[in-house]
């Protein structure tokens, strides 16, 4: 829609990863490889987690019909390798893919794997298709999945442009400030109007501990409104405990409206997410809940 509002013509293609390997490589491309002579466009996905190598793989895909996945243990993703040599064997997916592409936009890349990256990477120099990357480390979620610890720092081996965004249009000046205080000093801005007091606590103190040691020593006004913000309920509530056992009074508040001990919360937190915020998207939607993403599809979660 941005894009048209600027009289952008070219067409635009919107799909998550997996999907875009699926239907752009593997199922037109797999019978034009000499692994997939055999083997037919029209197999399922399963996510059952159950092939212990390449070849096993390849030999569930030809007798089963089934695409599978690695074992979580092996933290490799078979769909992207599998798509790599589709496009080393098959000179007219690649072909497709030159004639097609201009150019790709890479979000979430922080959750990129071996695979998936090196897939990436063989389109960018081999095929010399334009790759736009965005990402933030510090938001890396799959890591127990097989995504990279330090994917931009293998990023920075390759030839790309590298650009820092340092304003953040979604949450309050100070919360950032904060943030970068810890992760990039280099961009705090040490305002004092801003901020009236900001303490970075490094110690071996449980929590309850460290903060009774800054009210004591006068670094937290206790006659004033603490709050102290925890992720988890469960933590959040023993925290208070530990307080209240201290001598303070602390108030434990569960998260709310959407909580873990609410049925079904994970799906409602998604229909949330499309309902109210401009940039999550039905394919997000669909990546979130690791549904069908195709247009038939998707046009019916749409009604």
């Amino acid at each position: 829609e941005r894009l048209g509002n600027i009289k952008v013509n070219k067409e635009i293609v919107v799909s998550t990863n997996d999907n875009f390997v699926e239907s752009e490589i593997i199922r037109p491309f797999l019978t034009d490889t000499s692994f997939g002579k055999n083997m037919n466009d029209d197999f399922i996905i399963e996510y059952s987690g159950d092939i212990r190598n390449y070849a096993e793989g390849i030999e569930k895909l030809k007798l089963e019909n089934i695409l599978g996945s690695y074992r979580s243990n092996l933290r490799k993703n078979f769909k992207f390798e599998l798509a790599k040599n589709i496009l080393l064997e098959s000179i007219a997916a690649r072909q497709y893919l030159v004639s097609k592409y201009t150019m790709l936009f890479l979000d979430e890349y922080q959750d990129s794997d071996s695979e998936m990256h090196d897939l990436f990477m063989y389109i960018k120099n081999e095929l010399n298709i334009k790759l736009f990357i965005v990402g933030d480390e510090k938001q890396a979620i799959y890591i127990w999945r097989g995504a990279h610890r330090n994917i931009f720092n293998i990023l920075n081996q390759e030839d790309f442009e590298r650009y820092i965004l340092t304003h953040n249009f979604r949450c309050h000046p100070e919360i950032t400030n904060f943030a970068n205080l810890v992760h990039h000093p280099e961009y705090y801005n040490a305002t004092e109007e801003l901020v009236s007091n900001m303490i970075l606590c490094k110690t071996e103190l449980t929590p309850d501990v460290c903060l009774q040691n800054l009210i004591l020593n006068g670094e937290l006004d206790i006659n004033k409104e603490i709050t102290v913000l925890i992720n988890v309920n469960l933590t959040a509530e023993r925290f208070a405990q530990d307080l209240k056992d201290l001598g303070y009074d602390f108030i434990f508040i569960p998260k709310t409206p959407i909580d873990e001990g609410l049925l079904n919360a994970f799906l409602l937190r998604q229909l949330a997410n499309l309902y109210f915020d401009p940039y999550f998207s039905i394919y997000d939607f669909c990546e979130a809940l690791k549904i069908d993403n195709e247009p038939k599809q998707i046009k019916t979660y749409e009604k």
